[in-house]
């Protein structure tokens, strides 16, 4: 396995109206595998980052507009934000205890990019609008997720996991404190037909 990576960038130019556009986003990952080691261990550091509109230009949008109406797990299990205004730094540990069992457990560290822009939901829009001033801080939360998947003779697939969000001081002072812990148990069954 060895060193691996992966990148991808994306930048956003136009018009709104009689706005321009200004935004961007990137996700860079690199991580470390070995079949050496029992249950085959893969630590993978993310870090990913999405512009968000300061303000300092009032005929300038820079929030970058998420290209898809949901971004399950990229922020976490819990999915309750968007790829907006967002950085993250997450550390992911993939485990292989047999060829039909794959676990994996993540953090992460959320912060807005910046504080003069909303928090954004996984569907895109406003979940916490930045006060007057920006918010006091950037510290968003960090999150804590894991979860298996498991295949029985390549027809029956079985999915679980646990999510705990940890709200950071941005949450809090805006009266969104609550901790979130979000769990799943899921169940597929394949099949071929042939016709």
């Amino acid at each position: 396995m060895g060193f691996d990576w992966s990148g991808t960038g994306d930048l956003q130019r136009g018009s709104y109206s009689n706005d321009s556009i200004h935004a961007g986003a990137a996700i860079v990952r690199g991580g470390y595998g070995t079949k050496r080691l029992p249950w085959q261990p893969h630590l993978e550091a993310e870090y990913d980052y999405a512009t968000g509109n300061p303000h300092t230009n009032p005929d300038r949008i820079g929030t970058y507009d998420q290209e898809y109406p949901s971004n399950h797990n990229a922020f976490g299990l819990v999915d309750l934000f968007g790829f907006q205004n967002i950085k993250q730094r997450r550390l992911n540990l993939q485990l292989t205890p047999r060829s039909n069992l794959l676990v994996l457990f993540q953090g992460g560290s959320l912060h807005a990019a910046t504080i003069h822009d909303s928090v954004y939901s996984g569907a895109g829009a406003s979940l916490i609008a930045a006060p007057t001033g920006g918010f006091k801080s950037d510290d968003i939360g960090s999150e804590f997720d894991a979860s298996a998947n498991y295949t029985y003779h390549k027809s029956f697939v079985s999915n679980i996991g646990v999510g705990h969000f940890y709200p950071g001081e941005l949450m809090t002072s805006e009266r969104h404190g609550a901790p979130l812990t979000y769990a799943y148990l899921g169940f597929t069954y394949r099949f071929k037909v042939e016709y």
